[in-house]
């Protein structure tokens, strides 16, 4: 039995992994962020690399225990959605990708 893009396994963000502190370190082992409304349950999710470029552009810290409280839930409003990483393909293209030489660029900063 396959599994859709809303059931792939998650890991959930409260006993966080030990490697995986920000949207950085989720993009470069391409887990996607699940954001799922705590009312209305309405469920979205966004690519490592587009999310990760997204809030490098805006300068928005990418530490993922703090980055809830700057999601909104599109149907309802609602803010502070429950986050966690999955293994699934987006289910959001609304963010634009990072520029092939700039991700190559970041990693590169990061390995040294």
């Amino acid at each position: 039995m396959s599994r859709g893009p809303l059931e792939a396994p998650e890991r959930d963000l409260s006993p966080l992994p030990y490697d995986i502190r920000n949207l950085f370190d989720a993009a470069t082992r391409h887990y996607a962020t699940k954001v799922v409304c705590k009312r209305c349950g309405w469920t979205v999710i966004f690519d490592p690399h587009a999310l990760w470029w997204f809030c490098k552009c805006r300068g928005v810290d990418m530490a993922l225990r703090g980055l809830a409280g700057r999601f909104r839930c599109t149907v309802c409003g609602q803010r502070g959605p429950k986050l966690s990483l999955v293994r699934a393909n987006r289910s959001n293209s609304s963010l634009p990708m990072p520029d092939y030489r700039e991700w190559k660029r970041a990693v590169s900063r990061y390995r040294n």
